[in-house]
């Protein structure tokens, strides 16, 4: 549904009746507003909010005002409790191409692009993707948090076309997999992120993963394996509490990396045993330097740690 009452567009029936609403009670005397704002107070509506459009031969600029009615000393009126908006340039490339207004965030400028039809939905809800004679046909999947403002970019450019260019895009610059990982494993990481993309906390669980794994293939194969033979495609035994989950800060604390099926109960009781090791030996060196972490002293060579 789109609606328009002079420069002012809405997508949505209740923000427009409530604009008409308070379009109508703006135009009563100030007797009878103050009559309605504290008896029948549902003659006023609470809020609205409504876009407005921009274009010239260089740009076009879309914006987005919300407003709480308030009554003042001499008539109610509308009272701006947040305003979003962008530009985009219709002769630029790149990552130049949108640009975001101060306190527009992603999910906002997604909503206001598809409202004026600058994304295909396609992309951020559903993909038939076919490859080596396998179709997965998803339907209402949402991959709303893959949209990072380069990814828009590339939407507008017309580089991302489908969820499959969004999920490969998501690879390569939030999860820093190379074109060749990405390239080869393009099935597996789309199921991958098809089943968790939903969520932030999976996305950051998966991306800290990716990070201690000595090999990125291999652990794509290692999660996808997991979650292909696990009922309803659970990505649940990899989030905190389980081993996996633990196994991400214990293996950033040892800075080193493991391979996934590497880790038991066993390898990390034996890693936390290094840990605690180690932490023993800076508590000790802490107490015996009384050290001073803003003295310049802690870099000489005579109070390095032993490890």
């Amino acid at each position: 549904m789109k609606t328009q009452i002079g420069n002012k567009i809405f997508f949505n029936v209740d923000e427009y009746n409530n604009y008409k609403k308070y379009l109508d009670i703006l135009n009563l005397p100030f007797k009878t507003q103050k009559l309605l704002w504290y008896t029948k107070r549902e003659y006023i509506p609470n809020n609205f909010g409504y876009y407005d459009k921009f274009e010239d031969d260089e740009k076009i600029c879309i914006s987005n005002s919300q407003y709480n009615v308030k009554i003042g000393d001499n008539s109610i009126y509308a009272h701006s409790t947040h305003k979003s908006g962008l530009t985009i340039y219709k002769n630029k490339k790149g990552n130049q191409k949108l640009k975001l207004w101060y306190g527009t965030n992603i999910l906002n400028a997604i909503k206001t692009l598809k409202h004026f039809n600058f994304i295909n939905n396609d992309i951020i809800t559903n993909d038939f993707y076919t490859s080596s004679n396998q179709m997965y046909s998803e339907t209402s999947q949402d991959f709303l948090l893959l949209c990072t403002k380069g990814a828009l970019n590339q939407i507008l450019n017309e580089k991302i076309i489908s969820a499959i260019d969004l999920c490969n895009y998501y690879c390569k610059y939030s999860l820093k997999l190379k074109k060749d990982i990405v390239d080869k494993n393009e099935i597996k990481l789309f199921k991958i992120l098809k089943t968790i993309s939903k969520y932030r906390d999976k996305l950051y669980v998966l991306r800290n993963l990716l990070k201690i794994s000595k090999d990125k293939s291999h652990a794509i194969n290692h999660i996808y394996d997991t979650l292909e033979t696990r009922e309803s495609n659970s990505f649940d035994a990899f989030l905190s509490g389980n081993i996996y989950g633990e196994a991400i800060n214990i293996y950033k604390a040892v800075d080193e990396k493991v391979n996934l099926d590497e880790i038991t109960l066993t390898s990390l009781d034996n890693k936390r045993k290094i840990i605690n090791k180690k932490l023993d030996i800076f508590l000790l060196w802490n107490k015996k330097t009384d050290i001073n972490f803003f003295s310049k002293t802690i870099y000489d060579s005579e109070y390095d740690l032993p490890f």
